[in-house]
């Protein structure tokens, strides 16, 4: 297994590892985690990169998300991949696949003018079927949910993504997989309309420069990662780096 999946002949990983080649060279299987999870989720909270919802913008969020942490992050895949019995598109296939799915959204406008009914329904089948392609070698699920939020911001219909519960969600993933959208449909639907404080697209609440965090993983340590920025009564979490690009280049001893 390399980075949660199964690969075949694997030029992402360290020789004799299962750990991503990555751009802060961390060999530490659970640090790289820690780390990626961290800096994707600050990602998130920036602005997100504008685009014609076609398979060249969805490229662009999942750069956005991950290219702090792996090189290759917004390019297609170039291995085979599978998560327990699943086994995602080939990635020879990956480019026609891309380009028929967001055809088929014709630039996001077949989420325009709907019911928020029919706007659930329709994202879950294309959120389903963009599962099944899982273009990237790591960070699928998270671009997913992005850019499943650029599309309900576009159209109308925010989502309220600080619902979605891996614990439901991943199950819902899994059957969609089988032909069985009523699941995914009812987790899209529990997003609902973002109402919350500082709901939508965009990097809020207060700076925090994380070079302490990189620091931290060099040295071995984890826990720093888990500092947070409490921006609001309801403990929603902010961090805005708009202005800085962090990790690279810089120098930590």
């Amino acid at each position: 297994m390399a980075g949660g999946y199964g690969a075949f002949d694997d030029p992402y990983v360290y020789p004799g590892t299962s750990v991503l080649r990555n751009k802060l060279d961390i060999r530490d299987a659970k640090a790289l985690e820690s780390f990626e999870v961290e800096i994707s989720r600050l990602r998130s909270w920036e602005r997100l990169p504008e685009g014609n919802f076609d398979p060249a913008h969805y490229c662009a969020v999942h750069r956005h998300l991950f290219g702090d942490v792996y090189a290759w992050a917004g390019q297609y895949r170039t291995v085979r991949i599978a998560k327990g019995e699943t086994v995602f598109c080939y990635p020879e296939n990956i480019p026609a696949q891309m380009e028929a799915l967001f055809g088929g959204i014709e630039g996001g406008t077949r989420f325009r003018d709907v019911t928020p009914e029919e706007f659930v329904t329709r994202l879950a089948g294309f959120l389903a079927e963009l599962n099944a392609i899982h273009p990237f070698r790591e960070g699928n699920g998270r671009t997913q949910l992005s850019f499943a939020g650029l599309i309900g911001a576009a159209f109308d219909q925010p989502l309220q993504l600080r619902r979605v519960s891996p614990r439901t969600f991943l199950p819902a993933m899994v059957a969609s997989f089988a032909g069985d959208l009523g699941p995914l449909t009812g987790r899209c639907g529990c997003c609902g309309v973002d109402v919350s404080p500082g709901g939508g697209n965009g990097a809020l609440g207060r700076r925090r420069v994380w070079v302490t965090s990189v620091r931290a993983i060099k040295q071995g340590s984890v826990t720093r990662l888990r500092q947070r920025s409490r921006a609001n009564s309801v403990g929603t979490y902010f961090p805005e780096l708009i202005h800085v690009r962090l990790f690279f280049p810089i120098s930590i001893q």
